[in-house]
């Protein structure tokens, strides 16, 4: 799997919003040192208020951990005009396309953490405790 590849979270066809202000979607950042091993996964989720995505917030996150052997994908979730549960819903469809992609990524299904910044904060807080 190649570094930056994006997976789009629903077919196209699939808006939880009229007007959806960005195409849900992982980015991947694959882990650096190639181990045979499988590597546990971390989905990072920026933060921007529900209103925007800072991507300070994002790709250097996933670039730090991917240096260091974990395997990291950003998510781009849904943003305003988009309201809850939206954002909750794009979250755990990344989850659950990484956990069914697991062997093809080289990632340990049981090893997929959530990590956020502010808005994003709040979100993996809401998809780590909600069923």
């Amino acid at each position: 799997m190649e570094k930056n590849t994006r997976i789009r979270l629903w077919p196209t066809d699939c808006h939880f919003c009229e007007t959806p202000s960005l195409t849900p979607e992982i980015t991947l950042y694959p882990p650096q040192n190639c181990s045979q091993k499988p590597s546990a996964a971390m989905l990072i989720c920026p933060g921007g208020g529900y209103a925007g995505l800072a991507d300070h917030e994002g790709e250097p996150y996933a670039q730090l951990l991917s240096e260091n052997g974990i395997f990291a994908a950003v998510l781009r979730y849904s943003v305003a005009p988009d309201r809850f549960p939206a954002a909750y819903l794009d979250a755990c469809r990344a989850i659950r396309i990484l956990r069914s992609k697991a062997q093809e990524l080289n990632i340990d299904p049981s090893r997929i953490g959530i990590w956020g910044s502010s808005a994003g904060g709040h979100l993996a807080a809401t998809v780590a405790t909600q069923p």
